[in-house]
């Protein structure tokens, strides 16, 4: 049964016990699909013996980055141009196993987070059609730290220090499986990574753990100790803020009834009310009425019909002014014409001295003369009729006109009078307004104040309902149990536990080197947390591996330290991965010029011993912890010994190497 991550198959139930884990299958697919397989056995000796540049050296960096690992830094060339994904199948003890898989980045990026993950009791290598990212390098190694067997833990640096806390998990527990060529004979540090930013700093805050100096018990008090430190400050501060009101309740409670007196929530503040009576008068004050509700709050409605009258009255007002400006444009233009029409009919009524017969059209009848084109007297006094009907017309209009006038006058007066009377209703509204916006402003101020009173009160019940010596009492009792966690934390004892371990840790290592005949080991060598890395204790005083004598001893107190780390984490049952990658551990042995010829026997006797005893304790140490223990070998040495040969995984020679020749 295969599963992909999220399903509730295998894990679940091994929460929080230690897992064994290894490595039984790396795996990497071509561009055009092709898959290059390699098995491990698990718990046992793995080599995978070859000449440089057949891609040794970047299986260990492919493995970290198939096991979640937050950079991509296999090395650029061949492997990095020709594989597309990397896979990787990890064995657990009980039978269940894992497929995790990881495409290489996108060009121009340095990783990715992208993951496939398939679990099941039998998962077998997906074919490349059928890789697909379900998940993400977080979430895997979230995966892995359970089925380590890794349980809730939590360093608490001191006070003093600027470290978060820190718990340990799966890529923390790497640091004891994975060493590098750059890092196995590297005298001045001992882990991986140990060269990097903060990562000692890691390796010290959780190795406790991992070695088991740190028990869940540990781990359980510290998370007490943090939750009642809490408390304790929280204790603490309500103990202070009772002593303060007690020394300051009377003049507080005064100053807040000054002030609600000065809102208008009470009045009549006596200046030698005590205690209780202050209390009481605040109490008051919070039922007490705002008078808000005795305005009406509709003037905004009445503004707005009286606003919209003004308007009408101004526009009727604005029509009877235009109006009434016609009409005395008409009367004035009356009696103008009147005037004009009197003096024309002066002027033609002469003609009435005329005779009223026919006379000669040509003479004038003035004056006798000739004047051609004159009118005739028929012609003048039908004139002067039209001038007289005309002038009574005008004499009949005036009387109308002036009334209309008059009319028109006195509807502007009225609506004068209205606009007056308009513009009174809104000035009363706004002074209303102003009135109501004044009690909101004190209904503002009086809310303020009530929610002080409010606070004050809250706190005075509860200070007269926990006396001040039951505070006391509960603040003793939490410093009590500080005290008693912290003895229970002293980092002394952490520390004491450390050393015990390590010292235990010390003796196999002190074994080893003398078979491996390495300098100091007479003397009993440890591993020193606080340097992170091996000592030698002398009667001259402690020697460090950085002063200690040439590569092979490097080499050989890299290989003796972790060695046994291992077999104390597979003894005890610890959740670290069951498995050690070790890269190029016979490098002190073999000369550049012996490496270019890929020449591997050219050695001399003491150093091809050296070579042999080397291997011949990582395979007695897989066969002393089998099944749970394994270790994956990246080297140039092929020793014709009959368990070395069984040992080889596979042999990088005569064309054969990491990536094939075709996928070129």
């Amino acid at each position: 049964m295969v599963c992909s991550v999220g399903s509730s198959a295998n894990g679940a139930s091994d929460v929080g016990s230690a897992t064994v884990v290894q490595l039984s299958q790396f795996v990497i697919y071509g561009p055009q699909g092709q898959r290059r397989e390699l098995s491990f056995k698990l718990g046992k000796l793995n080599v995978i013996t070859g000449e440089s540049q057949a891609g040794k050296s970047a299986l260990i960096e492919a493995i970290k980055y198939c096991l979640g690992g937050e950079h991509f830094r296999v090395p650029q060339g061949v492997i990095r141009d020709s594989v597309s994904w990397y896979g990787l199948r990890v064995k657990f003890d009980g039978g269940s196993e894992a497929f995790l898989g990881r495409p290489k980045p996108d060009a121009g990026r340095s990783t990715t987070s992208a993951m496939m993950l398939l679990v099941g009791a039998d998962v077998p290598v997906p074919d490349f059609v059928a890789l697909q990212a379900n998940t993400n390098a977080d979430a895997v190694q979230d995966y892995l730290t359970a089925q380590t067997g890794i349980q809730e833990n939590i360093d608490i640096p001191p006070e003093t220090s600027t470290r978060p806390p820190l718990e340990a998990n799966f890529s923390h527990a790497l640091f004891y499986s994975l060493q590098r060529q750059d890092e196995i004979a590297n005298r001045s540090l001992l882990f991986h990574r140990q060269q990097e930013q903060f990562i000692p700093a890691h390796i010290q805050a959780t190795l406790p753990y991992l070695l088991g100096a740190v028990t869940r018990d540990y781990v359980l008090a510290q998370s007490e100790l943090s939750r009642v430190k809490r408390e304790w400050q929280l204790e603490r501060r309500a103990l202070d803020r009772a002593r303060d009101r007690q020394e300051r309740g009377r003049s507080e409670a005064f100053a807040l009834a000054g002030e609600a007196e000065e809102v208008g929530l009470i009045s009549d503040v006596p200046d030698d009310a005590d205690g209780d009576h202050l209390v009481t008068l605040l109490s008051s004050a919070l039922d007490s009425r705002s008078g808000l509700e005795e305005l009406t709050l509709s003037s905004g409605r009445a503004f707005s019909e009286i606003e919209n009258r003004r308007r009408e009255l101004a526009d009727e007002y604005r029509r009877v002014r235009e109006e009434s400006g016609l009409v005395k444009s008409l009367l004035s233009e009356g009696n103008a014409y009147e005037d004009e029409v009197g003096n024309h009919t002066i002027r033609l009524r002469s003609v009435e001295l005329m005779p009223s017969d026919e006379v000669d059209n040509d003479l004038c009848p003035i004056c006798g003369n000739s004047a051609p084109h004159n009118p005739s007297v028929a012609e003048i006094q039908e004139s002067l009729r039209t001038l007289a009907r005309n002038l009574d017309g005008v004499e009949r209009d005036a009387p109308r006109l002036s009334r209309t006038l008059v009319a028109l006058e006195e509807k502007a007066t009225t609506l004068r009078e209205e606009i007056a009377d308009n513009q009174r209703a809104l000035e009363a509204i706004a002074d209303r307004e102003r009135e109501v916006a004044d009690l909101r402003e004190r209904i503002n101020a009086q809310s303020y104040v009530r929610g002080r009173i409010n606070h004050f009160l809250e706190e005075e019940e509860r200070f007269r309902s926990l006396p001040l010596t039951v505070q006391e009492e509960t603040l003793l009792g939490l410093e009590r149990r500080m005290n008693e966690l912290e003895r229970i934390l002293d980092p002394e004892t952490v520390r004491e536990n450390v050393r015990s371990i390590l010292n235990v840790v010390g003796r196999d290592m002190g074994e080893w080197a003398d078979r491996l005949k390495l300098e100091y080991s007479g003397s009993p060598v440890r591993i020193d947390i606080s340097r992170l890395n091996v000592v030698a204790d002398t009667p001259s005083g402690t020697i460090p591996l950085d002063q200690m004598g040439s590569a092979a001893n490097w080499v050989g107190y890299h290989l003796v330290a972790h060695l046994a780390l291992h077999k104390f984490f597979v003894t005890e049952n610890r959740p670290v991965p069951h498995f050690l990658v070790l890269d190029q551990p016979t490098q002190a042995f073999y000369p550049p010029d012996v490496l270019a010829r890929d020449d591997v026997n050219d050695l001399s006797d003491a150093d091809r011993t050296a070579v042999t005893e080397m291997f011949k304790l990582m395979y007695d140490v897989c066969e002393l912890l089998t099944p749970n223990f394994q270790v994956i070998v990246l080297d140039h040495a092929n020793l014709n010994q009959p368990w070395f040969q069984e040992s080889i995984v596979e042999e990088w020679r005569n064309g054969l190497k990491l990536v094939p020749q075709e996928w070129l």
